[in-house]
């Protein structure tokens, strides 16, 4: 069922006798639309409407919705007027330009009328005509015509053919009637047709000398009011009953249908006419004015357009169906360029001219998107691309404005350019670090305009100066007109921040130096260089920027141009400009190439140049002088110039063609990164790869900068290696020895069988190469031994040891190699390398020795050689100091700057010779060194095993013994080691020793016995064992010398003789020992072991200490010494003392019971004697003392 609302877009079937064709005619199209058909049926059925209106924009579908009712009304008889308009419908006419068109248009509209029908139709019609007379008719005419003339001399000029008839008979008679009615209809036949002739002429003067015949009335302007009579004639004489008249609005005249409608009136009421013949008029809505449409027509049928812009996608959609290029154009395009296309005739001859020119143009490389584009700009703007031809027109001039933008847009980086570097040389002006500096700078300078300032005051608060260091405070300081400042208390100053400004730098603003020291920044530095290589980058592309990128940064030039062009409005020119869809190669795609000096190939690499597309750089090029020639001088400035045949024919002929390979080389140089595939395919594809390569490397010496930051640094370097000079490579391409750098790491990537061919090896001495890793070249023995010889290798464990095992191989025990690596390589290496470690003494310590922490016992000739090197560092020789093992036997034998650094690294053997050495060598060894020294407990017992030397007139010993005995600061155990083997003695002791120290002293008698060292061992709690180290001494001259209670107690409690100390006994009072109970139980003991005079010391003391001894029988020993000097009481107290049961002896009235031993019946036996107690007898093994009973 058909669809009654639209025209479906399937009755839009191509008019084509060709199935499956690619073209689409023109011509309106049948449809089937039940609702247009029944809407033009009520019109033309009925009577009232005579006048009916189809109406829609250009493109609905007018034409076809006319041409399918036609023909699906046969009964009805249809009269078809189109007029065609070629004007600028955007043009004004003039009153009389307005009325001659009118004219026009009326006697086109007559003459389709009256030169659309038949001559023989119309024979009163005055138009004259040219007519085919039928051949047949003419030989018909013409044997009339002779046969009449026969007849007519047969019947009038020959005698007696009357009588002959009329005596005949019945047959003669009837024969001659028609002998006499054919003579007379032929001339009747010919009198009628010059009759109806006479009807087709008009005449306007007829002049018989005086005599004038005017006739045709007045001339009128209107063509139509001029032959009304003929149009009146025609619809009498024909049986039309519909007239349709399309395209007559494109002229703009309503004037036109006023008079139609006039027409059709006259017709419809002439009584010779159907009555009922209606007029047809397919124009667009907006031909007349707001309701005089409705007034006009008796009916309106409005058209539904077929295309639009929401749905023209789905149209071109269709056409593009079954084309083998369809997926080669771009739908985004596609899309975007339907919006601008909206007529259905224009989508389908812009596709019948896209599939034409794409089989006269067909190419891999033919760019479809820019060929239906250029297609498209040719339909809709025809004479702007007709004007291309003559230099002129809207295309041209942006085609020719592309140089202008771009020098435009050159200057304009180099301009921002220039900013950035005056930015950065401001910056580097500014001595300033920081945006805090600077601001203390200007609040400095407030304060020395007005001393004593505390505050700023900011929207009526004061600020301190402090706080005003903030960045976001001090902002707000910027914008003060007046500066007031809190200052003893009261506010003043009143300047503008501006004048402060100028007293800080009349030439720069505070913004201004703030941006300089945030430019010195490392990130904001950073920042700017990455700004100017952006645009140095930008201006090298510039040449191959596609003319719509210069067109979008610079839209107001394009405007400029539209409106010039007059096509300020047009949206659709813009677009296919703008997104690069139209451009300076709108040229390949509108003309045909054929095959002459160019081939096919080089065809299409210049269209893909003129595309800004890339081909392979291995395309053929088969004329490569001609497509040169072809090429324009910026082209060689882009990425698709890169091409080897290209390229090849320039190295070729560089003389002739410097300016273009410059130009070449300059890109590449520019572009390393888009250009390096190319130069690794060409290296291997070209013979004229060597030049090329020279070349690029004469034109930029930092193609090796480039090599080495890429991940194809190899094929680089070999092809340089192998093809520049090696002077050049050594004085212009080595910067800041990168060569160098990665040649000693990656030298044996590089020099591989296949390049020792072509490279001179000198180039590796010229540059200084010295190569990590030696070994990597092992499978190359003449590189391996140039390595060698010559000494380019890095010093380092590995080089050296492998060279040693590979010169020595397994003859030679390698024990020590490790941990007195330079003693083996001198009694081992092989004479290159050791003139090589001697030339280069200072790497190898460091690199080799100093690396190697187990390298700890060199030979002490080969330590002392180093240390006496004068290519070592002395930080080097400390470094081995600290490093090394080996001793050094004699000082002497080491340089002595580094003396004291062996000593303190207990480098050196341990003996007073080199001590002393050393103290009279180094005017700068303090006393603080020393005793650093002393402490080491290496030294202290190494020269306490040394004998000390004397040395008459020397006073060195003496100073080093004196530091010695006088250093508190000596661990005792150390100062005891050391002052063992010292040889002198002093008269005095060292003040501020430990007791310690002191002891020691004593020990070994450094100090000699006299008054003063008498004294100072009392004064400072020693002289106990001072007496003791000078018993003989002191005993000699005792009585000259004081002791108090607390030095005898000690001496008689120190190792000196007993009777020594039971003499210095007699000297103590009962006082002096009776609460010390330790001394008390020593001076028991003593008392027990010798025999004392009891008579010489105090009764008391003697009572004191018995009960002290070790043992009862020890105490009863000393109480029946003592007991004759006691008294009973005495005797019974100490007996008091003594542990049960003796101590119940003390006691009256008591029986204690001791043991029956004979020292206890001895005590008995004096007790009762000196009746001490009562009575006593034996009880068994007991003895029972009876003590007194209380009196």
């Amino acid at each position: 069922m058909n669809d009654t609302n639209s025209v479906k877009d399937t009755d839009f079937a191509p008019n084509s006798n060709v199935e499956n064709s690619q073209y689409q005619a023109l011509t309106p199209v049948n449809i089937n639309d039940k609702v247009y058909f029944d809407s033009l049926e009520f019109a033309i059925n009925n009577d009232d409407i005579k006048n009916v209106a189809l109406t829609g924009p250009y493109g609905s579908g007018k034409s076809s919705i006319i041409n399918s009712f036609e023909k699906k009304n046969p009964n009805l008889k249809f009269l078809n007027i189109s007029l065609a308009s070629f004007k600028d419908e955007s043009k004004v006419l003039t009153n009389e330009e307005q009325k001659s068109q009118d004219r026009l248009i009326e006697s086109s509209i007559l003459q389709q009328m009256l030169y659309g029908v038949n001559a023989n139709q119309l024979n009163y019609s005055r138009f004259r005509r040219i007519t085919i007379p039928n051949k047949d008719k003419i030989q018909l005419q013409s044997l009339s015509f002779v046969v009449w003339l026969f007849l007519f001399a047969l019947a009038f000029k020959l005698d007696g053919f009357a009588d002959f008839i009329i005596n005949s008979g019945g047959w003669g008679i009837f024969f001659g009637s028609c002998i006499y009615s054919y003579l007379l209809a032929i001339p009747t036949f010919f009198i009628t047709k010059l009759v109806k002739s006479s009807h087709n002429y008009s005449f306007k003067k007829i002049s018989l000398k005086n005599i004038e015949i005017e006739t045709s009335g007045e001339n009128e302007n209107s063509i139509f009011n001029r032959y009304l009579d003929e149009i009146i004639y025609f619809f009498q004489a024909t049986s039309y009953n519909v007239v349709v008249i399309e395209d007559v609005d494109r002229f703009g005249s309503p004037e036109v249908f006023v008079k139609l409608r006039e027409i059709n009136k006259l017709i419809n009421d002439n009584s010779d006419t159907t009555g009922n013949i209606k007029f047809l008029y397919a124009l667009k809505d907006d031909m007349f004015a707001h309701n005089s449409r409705a007034k006009f027509f008796d009916f309106i049928i409005p058209v539904i357009p077929v295309v639009n812009a929401s749905n023209s996608r789905e149209k071109i959609n269709d056409r593009l169906k079954n084309t083998e290029y369809k997926d080669k154009i771009d739908s985004v395009f596609l899309r975007e360029v339907s919006w601008y296309l909206s007529d259905m005739r224009l989508i389908h001859n812009i596709f019948n001219e896209l599939f034409i020119y794409y089989q006269k143009l067909k190419s891999d490389k033919l760019n479809i998107t820019k060929l239906l584009s250029v297609i498209i700009y040719k339909n809709i703007y025809a004479s702007d691309f007709e004007g291309l031809h003559h230099e002129k027109g809207l295309l041209y001039d942006v085609c020719k404005l592309k140089n202008k933008l771009l020098n435009e847009r050159k200057e304009d980086l180099n301009i921002e350019k220039n900013e950035i570097q005056k930015s950065i040389t401001i910056s580097n002006k500014e001595n300033l670090r920081s945006v805090a500096e600077l601001i203390r700078l200007y609040l400095y300078e407030i304060k020395l305009i007005q001393p004593n300032t505390t505050h700023i005051e900011l929207n009526d608060t004061p600020v301190t100066l402090k706080n005003c260091e903030e960045i976001d405070v001090f902002n707000n300081i910027l914008e003060l007109s007046n500066i007031f400042v809190i200052c003893n208390g009261r506010r003043s100053l009143g300047k503008s921040f501006k004048a402060i400004e100028n007293l800080v730098d009349s030439e720069r603003t505070f913004t201004q130096r703030k941006e300089s020291i945030q430019n010195k920044l490392l990130i904001n530095r950073q920042k700017y260089n990455n700004q100017r290589k952006n645009i140095d980058l930008e201006i090298s592309n510039l040449n191959y920027w596609p003319i719509n990128k210069f067109l979008i940064i610079n839209q107001d030039s394009l405007d400029d141009l539209l409106v010039k062009n007059e096509f300020e409005n047009d949206g659709l020119l813009k677009y296919l400009l703008l997104n690069g869809h139209l451009d300076d190669n709108y040229y390949q795609y509108t003309s045909l190439f054929h095959e002459g000096m160019l081939s096919k190939s080089d065809n299409d690499y210049l269209m893909t140049v003129r595309n800004f597309e890339q081909l392979p750089t291995s395309h053929r090029i088969d004329n490569p002088r001609e497509v040169v020639s072809e090429l324009r001088l910026s082209d060689f400035s882009q990425k698709c110039i890169l091409n080897t045949n290209i390229v090849d024919y320039l190295v070729e002929n560089k003389n002739s063609q410097k300016e273009k390979l410059n130009l070449v080389l300059s890109y590449i140089k520019s572009n390393f990164d888009q250009s390096e595939q190319f130069l690794l395919s060409y290296y291997n594809e070209s013979l004229q790869n060597s030049v090329l390569v020279s070349l690029l490397s004469n034109a930029w010496p930092s193609f090796i900068d480039s090599s080495l930051a890429s991940e194809n640094t190899t094929t680089h370097l070999k092809a340089i290696l192998s093809n520049v000079d090696n002077e050049f490579i050594c004085d212009e391409m080595n910067t800041d020895n990168q060569l160098t750098i990665y040649l000693n790491e990656f030298g044996h990537c590089i020099f591989d069988n296949e390049i020792q061919i072509n490279v001179d090896f000198s180039i590796l001495k010229m540059i200084n190469i010295v190569v990590f890793n030696i070994s990597e070249y092992k499978e190359s023995p003449e590189l391996f031994d140039y390595l060698h010889q010559n000494h380019l290798f890095k010093i380092n464990k590995k080089n050296i040891d492998y060279l040693i095992n590979y010169f020595t191989g397994s003859s030679v025990n390698k024990n020590t190699l490790t941990s007195s690596h330079y003693t083996f390589l001198l009694e081992h290496g092989d004479e290159q390398l050791k003139l090589y470690i001697e030339k280069q003494l200072s790497i190898y310590v460091t690199e080799v020795l100093l690396s190697n922490e187990e390298n700890t016992s060199e030979s002490e000739e080969v330590y002392l050689s180093l240390l006496n090197s004068n290519k070592l560092s002395p930080l080097q020789k400390k470094s081995l100091i600290r490093q090394q093992d080996t001793i050094i036997q004699n000082i002497n034998d080491a340089p002595k700057r580094f003396w004291k650094s062996l000593v303190f690294n207990s480098k050196v053997s341990p003996v007073w010779e080199n001590i002393i050495n050393l103290w009279k060598s180094n005017s700068d060894l303090t006393d603080e060194d020393l005793t650093e020294l002393f402490n080491l407990e290496y030294y202290a017992e190494g020269l306490n095993k040394s004998i000390f030397p004397i040395v008459e007139g020397e006073d060195t010993s003496l100073d080093i013994c004196r530091h010695i005995i006088n250093d508190n600061n000596l661990s005792d155990n150390n100062y005891k080691l050391l002052i063992e083997r010292l040889r002198y003695n002093f008269s005095s002791f060292p003040e501020d020793l430990s007791i310690n120290k002191y002891l020691s002293l004593l020990e070994h008698q450094t100090v000699v016995f006299n008054q003063d060292t008498f004294k100072f061992a009392d004064e400072n709690g020693f002289l106990p064992k001072f007496i003791e180290t000078y018993e003989e001494n002191f005993f000699k001259e005792k009585d000259s010398y004081l002791l108090n209670v607390d030095n005898l107690k000690a001496l008689i409690t120190a190792n000196i003789d007993t009777k020594r100390k039971i003499e210095l006994c007699y000297e103590l009072e009962a006082s002096d020992v009776q609460s010390d109970i330790v001394f008390i139980k020593i001076l028991a003991a003593l008392f027990v072991s010798e025999n004392i005079e009891p008579s010489k010391i105090g009764k008391d003391i003697l009572a004191i200490v018995t009960p002290f001894t070790n043992s009862i029988e020890e105490s009863i020993k000393l109480i029946l010494q003592y007991i004759l000097i006691w008294d009973e009481q005495t005797t019974l107290s100490v007996l008091g003392e003594l542990e049960e049961p003796y101590n119940k002896i003390s006691i009256y009235g008591k029986r204690p019971k001791i043991e029956n031993t004979p020292i206890n019946l001895k005590l008995v036996d004096v007790l009762t004697k000196y009746n001490y107690i009562s009575s006593s007898k034996l009880s068994g093994n007991k003895i029972q003392i009876n003590t007194k009973q209380q009196g």
